[in-house]
């Protein structure tokens, strides 16, 4: 691999090939990050989503300070995500036109955070444990074909298993 550091520096000083060079090597780590929070989107919403992902790890890379954030890596996947969460805060204020509070200190987000995973967790109690099992390596970025060979099942088993999931998910937050 590259040495992200020496990528990292020439992109900050302008280098538009360096930047492209760590778009192009990210662009897995950006699509995991979405998949996990895009699965009841459409998919016109997750290219979106990718490209608001991209967006905030090319702010990474323009505001990664080695001396002040141990890895790259760490510091990028807050940037992704916080550039998710602002694209998803958005759609949902336009699509709802409600009164949506944007989040206005660190403690307004964890509690938000807080709620999130609370809501995850009471999402995973709706599945069965196989459910949540195909939902678990699915996350993680594994394809249905890996899946059904991790599970030991057949590839329209886990692909009905995702659909299920889905179907879920869109009741679980919709209501």
């Amino acid at each position: 691999m590259e040495n992200i550091d020496a990528l990292i520096k020439s992109a900050q000083h302008g280098d538009r090939d360096a930047m492209d060079r760590i778009l192009h090597l990210y662009s897995n780590f950006v699509k995991n990050i979405v998949r996990y929070y895009s699965m009841f989107l459409s998919r016109e919403d997750r290219e979106d989503l990718y490209m608001e992902g991209l967006i905030g790890l090319q702010r990474a890379v323009l505001n990664y300070n080695k001396s002040k954030a141990k890895r790259f890596e760490d510091f990028a996947y807050i940037s992704v995500k916080n550039a998710i969460f602002d694209y998803l805060r958005k759609r949902k204020r336009y699509i709802k036109n409600t009164d949506y509070k944007v989040r206005e200190s660190s403690e307004d987000f964890k509690e938000e955070l807080i709620l999130f995973k609370e809501d995850i967790e009471s999402f995973k109690e709706k599945l069965s444990p196989y459910e949540k099992k195909v939902l678990d390596l699915y996350l993680k970025g594994y394809k249905i074909a890996d899946i059904a060979k991790v599970v030991e099942k057949n590839y329209k088993s886990v692909d009905n298993a995702l659909q299920r999931i889905k179907k879920h998910l869109r009741e679980f937050f919709n209501s």
